[in-house]
């Protein structure tokens, strides 16, 4: 019986080694055709919608964000645009506070660069706007690449291939990311990202919180692919007076 009960165990784990390199094979095979898919695109463009919330029981926050996507291969070079408008309130205890702030994220094919001009107000009393701009390098979420931002997604997060979903008519690949080191008290649990299965593009991005909870939503909509898009509208120049933080390296 116990002989049994060992040949029994050992086939389970056998099984079950099977099944995770199924799984891996699969994640692996959905990642390289996200690619394919994304590479046959010259240009692309797109609307961007963001919401978010984070509650607690001392404060609330929500946002929310419009915006427009650009993209171009340039010859060997991968071009990419993003601006966003967006609106924050803040709620702690009986004060509140509320924010506006324009973002530019420019990817010229060697460096990311970022402007951002934000105006708060607080007490009834409109703060002198913010202004920053910095520039480093092109990893993760800034790459308009696939590849990369898959790459460096996996460095620091264990990546999941979820079942597939149908969003707006579309067939979806869902993979969710939760953090290899998670910090204590992070807002951000894990990360679902959502890729349309015939353009290999972003459909949306899901944070989520420990309880499952949804922190921020960002949807990509109306995509038009191969459209005439001049090189000149990737090209980053801070506005004057403000200098520019070089991150590059760090």
């Amino acid at each position: 019986m116990i002989n049994r009960m060992r040949v029994a165990g050992l086939a389970g784990a056998l099984l079950g080694l099977v099944a995770s390199a199924a799984v891996a094979d699969d994640l692996d095979a959905v990642e390289k055709r996200i690619c394919t898919a994304w590479a046959k695109h010259r240009s692309v463009t797109a609307t961007i919608n963001m919401q978010s919330e984070i509650t607690s029981d001392e404060q609330r926050i929500t946002s929310n964000g419009q915006g427009t996507y650009e993209f171009l291969r340039h010859g060997d070079k991968l071009l990419a645009r993003t601006e966003m408008r967006s609106t924050m309130n803040q709620r702690v205890g009986e004060q509140e506070m509320s924010s506006q702030q324009q973002v530019l994220v420019i990817v010229d094919g060697q460096w990311a660069h970022t402007y951002a001009e934000t105006t708060v107000e607080f007490g009834g009393t409109q703060m002198p706007p913010q202004r920053m701009a910095t520039k480093r390098d092109i990893a993760g979420e800034a790459s308009p690449d696939p590849r990369q931002m898959l790459a460096d997604l996996h460095k620091d997060h264990n990546v999941t291939l979820l079942p597939e979903d149908a969003g707006a008519g579309r067939k979806l690949y869902v993979l969710e990311a939760r953090p290899k080191h998670p910090v204590p008290g992070h807002p951000i649990a894990k990360m679902v990202h959502y890729f349309d299965q015939d353009t290999g593009c972003m459909a949306k991005l899901v944070m989520l919180d420990e309880r499952d909870k949804p922190i921020q939503t960002i949807t990509y909509s109306d995509y038009k692919f191969d459209v005439d898009i001049k090189p000149e509208r990737f090209v980053f120049v801070a506005p004057p007076g403000v200098q520019v933080l070089d991150q590059t390296g760090d």
